[in-house]
C-alpha cells in the first residue's frame, strides 16, 4: 500500500498519523516518571529554598554590623529591622527543615538524618549570634553602654583641674583604638592613665573620675576582645566560621539530592528507553522510507535549479526533466515556464544594463571635467581678487604717498626741515624696498603658477649665500637694532637651486626681522650630517599660535587666503613669500618646519641636500 501512494498528501498523511501514535504512546508512559522526578524536584527546590533563606539571614547578620551597630536608635530600643528580620528567617528556616526532614521524599533521596544535622546547626548559630548581639548592646555607642559611661566620665574629667593637653592625648588614644581596633592604642592609653593618677594623686576627685574612666574602658577593651576586634576573631569569627560551614554542608546536601536524584532518573529513563526502543526503531524505519520518497523528486529539482541560479540563469538550454505525476511534476512544468520567461527578460536586462554602463561612464567623464574646471574658476577668480587687492593696495597706496611727497617738495622744498626730509627718505626707502619685494614675490608666485621656474640644481656655498642676505637685511638689523649672530662652517655645501634656496633664506630672514620686536635678536645656526643641511633661523619675536602654524604649513596651489601679518613695525606683506618659500623647498627635496609659541619667538627649520660627489656622477 505504501508505494501505491501517487500524491504528496497521502505520503504526508500517513506519516502523520505513525508520529501521532508514537506521541500518545510516548505521553502515556511519561507520566508517572514525571510525577516522581516532580516530587524529587521539588524536594530540591525546597532546598535551595532553605539555602536562599540561609543566605538572606547571613546578609541582615552583615547588615547588622554594618549599620545597626553604629546606630543610636538600636541601643535606645535594643530592637532594629535587621534583628527582627534576621529572627524570623531563622524560626522559618528551622520549621521548614523540620517538616522536610519528615517529608517521604527526604527519606527517598536519603538526606532525612543530615537535615536533622542541620537544623540543629540552625539553633545553634541562631543562639551564637543572639549572644553577639548581647554583648554589642552592653558595649554600647556614643552615649550608650560602656562606650556611653567612658564617655560620661572623659566629660567629667574635663571639667576638672587636669591638665586639658595631657586629657586631649587620653582620649586620642581612647578614639584611635576604637576606630583601627589596635591594641597598641589601649597601652598607651594606660599608660598615660597610670601617669595621669601618680600626677594628680592628691586630688581625690581626679583620681576617681580617672579610675571610672580607665575601668569604663578596659571593660570596653574586654568586650572588643570578646566580640573580635576583627571579624575573623572572637564570636565574630565563630559565626562566620560556622556560617562557612552551615553554607558548605547545605550545598554538599544539595549536591547530594541532586546525585541521588539523577540516579533514580537515570533508572527511570532507561526503563522508558527499554519499553520505547521498538517503537523508535520503526518510527525511524518509516520515516526514512517516508522522507525519502518525499524528499528524492523535491531535491533533485532543487539541485537543477540551483545550478541554474549558481549560473546567474545561463545555463538555461533546455527545460527541466519531469521525473514524476505528483505534485512535484506539476511544479517542475510551471518552473520550466518561469525559466523560458526569465530567459527572454534576461537578454532584454543584458542589453539595456550594457547600453546604460556606457552612458554612466561618459557622464561620469562628463562630471569629472566639470568638477576640475569649476575648481579651477573657482580659484582663479580667489587669485584675480587677490591681485588686485595687492595692486591697489599694496603698490599703489606707497605710490601715491610717494607722489604727495614729491609734489609738496616740488611746490616749496623750504617747508620740510632736515629732520623732516631725512624721515621722509627712509620711510621712501622703506616702502620702495617693499614694493620691490612684493614685485619680486608677485612675480615669483606667477611663474610658479604657470611652471616658468625651471629647477637648476648646482653646487651652492651656503655661507656666501647666508653671507650675501645678511647684507641684503642689513638696513632693517640697524633700524629696528636687532642683534644678529650667525653660526655656521664655511665649508658647507649645498646641492639645490641657487635663485630658489637664495629666495627662501631671504624670505626666512626677513621674516625673523619684521616680527622681532626693536632690540631682540635673530640667530642663524648650521649643523649638517653627512648628507644635510639642517638651517636654522630663531627669534624673539612675537610668535604664532597652533592655529597660525597650520594655517601656514598648508600648502595651497592657489593662495585663496595667504598669511599676511603686520610686523612689529607695521611691516607689510603679501602673505605669497612663504607659499613660494613652501613650493622652492619641495622642488629641491627639502622639509621646512615651524616651532614657535605665543610671546616666545619663532624656530624655522630648512632640511636640504648637501652636495656629495656620488650625486654629480649620478
Amino acid at each position: 500500500m505504501f508505494f501505491a501512494f501517487t500524491s504528496l498528501r497521502s505520503k504526508i498523511l500517513v506519516s502523520y498519523l505513525a508520529f501521532v501514535t508514537l506521541l500518545f504512546l510516548i505521553i502515556w508512559l511519561s507520566f508517572s516518571f514525571y510525577q516522581k522526578r516532580e516530587q524529587m524536584a521539588l524536594t530540591i527546590n525546597e532546598l535551595n529554598a532553605l539555602r536562599s533563606l540561609f543566605l538572606q539571614a547571613t546578609r541582615q547578620e552583615k547588615h547588622f554590623y554594618a549599620y545597626d551597630l553604629t546606630d543610636t536608635a538600636f541601643y535606645g530600643s535594643e530592637q532594629c529591622s535587621s534583628l527582627t528580620e534576621y529572627n524570623q528567617l531563622v524560626t522559618s528556616l528551622t520549621n521548614r527543615t523540620a517538616s522536610l526532614t519528615q517529608s517521604e521524599d527526604a527519606y527517598r533521596l536519603a538526606i532525612n538524618t543530615s537535615l536533622t544535622v542541620l537544623n540543629h546547626s540552625w539553633n545553634e548559630y541562631a543562639k551564637l549570634f543572639n549572644a553577639t548581639v548581647n554583648l554589642c548592646l552592653k558595649r554600647g555607642f556614643k552615649d550608650y553602654g560602656q562606650e556611653g559611661k567612658m564617655r560620661d566620665y572623659a566629660h567629667a574629667l574635663e571639667r576638672t583641674s587636669i591638665n586639658k593637653v595631657q586629657l586631649l592625648t587620653l582620649r586620642r588614644y581612647e578614639k584611635d583604638y576604637i576606630i583601627r581596633k589596635d591594641t597598641l592604642y589601649a597601652f598607651h592609653f594606660f599608660c598615660l592613665l597610670q601617669s595621669l593618677q601618680s600626677q594628680y594623686s592628691r586630688d581625690a576627685q581626679v583620681v576617681g573620675l580617672l579610675k571610672h574612666y580607665g575601668e569604663s574602658f578596659r571593660n570596653l577593651t574586654l568586650i572588643d576582645a570578646e566580640l573580635g576586634l576583627t571579624p575573623l576573631l572572637g564570636k565574630r569569627g565563630k559565626i562566620l566560621m560556622m556560617t562557612q560551614q552551615l553554607e558548605k554542608d547545605l550545598d554538599t546536601l544539595i549536591i547530594k539530592a541532586e546525585l541521588e536524584a539523577k540516579r533514580i532518573r537515570h533508572e527511570l529513563t532507561i526503563s522508558f528507553l527499554l519499553i520505547m526502543g521498538g517503537a523508535f526503531v520503526l518510527c525511524i524505519i518509516l520515516s526514512f522510507l517516508f522522507s525519502y520518497s518525499i524528499t528524492r523528486p523535491v531535491n533533485l529539482l532543487t539541485q537543477q535549479v540551483d545550478q541554474i541560479a549558481a549560473s546567474r540563469f545561463e545555463s538555461i538550454s533546455s527545460p527541466l526533466p519531469v521525473r514524476s505525476k505528483d505534485e512535484v511534476g506539476t511544479l517542475t512544468d510551471h518552473i520550466n515556464q518561469m525559466l523560458s520567461q526569465i530567459q527572454l527578460h534576461l537578454e532584454e536586462v543584458q542589453a539595456s544594463s550594457e547600453l546604460l554602463t556606457q552612458q554612466n561612464g561618459e557622464l561620469h567623464q562628463y562630471n569629472q571635467r566639470l568638477t576640475v574646471s569649476e575648481l579651477q574658476l573657482r580659484q582663479l577668480n580667489a587669485v584675480k581678487d587677490r591681485f588686485f587687492a595687492i595692486i591697489s593696495h599694496d603698490l599703489r597706496g606707497p605710490l601715491v604717498s610717494l607722489q604727495n611727497f614729491m609734489q609738496l617738495y616740488e611746490e616749496d622744498y623750504t617747508l620740510f626741515s632736515v629732520e623732516e626730509l631725512q624721515l621722509m627718505k627712509r620711510r621712501s626707502i622703506t616702502s620702495i624696498n617693499q614694493m620691490i619685494n612684493l614685485l619680486d614675490n608677485l612675480l615669483s608666485w606667477a611663474l610658479m603658477q604657470i611652471d616658468h621656474i625651471r629647477y637648476v640644481p648646482g653646487k651652492i656655498d651656503l655661507s656666501e649665500v647666508l653671507n650675501k642676505n645678511h647684507e641684503l637685511v642689513m638696513q632693517s638689523l640697524e633700524v629696528k637694532k636687532i642683534r644678529f649672530r650667525l653660526v655656521t662652517e664655511d665649508s658647507i655645501k649645498l646641492w639645490a637651486d641657487y635663485n630658489m634656496v637664495d629666495f627662501i633664506l631671504r624670505n626666512l630672514l626677513s621674516n625673523a626681522i619684521k616680527f622681532t620686536h626693536p632690540e631682540g635678536e635673530v640667530i642663524i645656526k648650521v649643523m649638517a650630517d653627512e648628507t644635510t643641511a639642517n638651517i636654522t633661523i630663531c627669534d624673539t619675536g612675537i610668535g604664532m599660535d597652533d592655529h597660525m602654524l597650520a594655517k601656514i604649513m598648508s600648502s595651497q596651489d592657489f593662495p585663496i587666503d595667504p598669511v599676511s601679518t603686520l610686523g612689529t613695525l607695521k611691516e607689510k606683506g603679501t602673505g605669497l613669500g612663504l607659499i613660494i618659500c613652501q613650493d622652492f623647498v619641495r622642488r629641491n627635496g627639502g622639509v621646512l618646519t615651524f616651532d614657535s609659541a605665543p610671546g616666545k619667538g619663532t624656530t624655522a627649520t630648512l632640511k636640504l641636500n648637501r652636495y656629495v660627489k656620488k650625486r654629480v656622477s649620478e
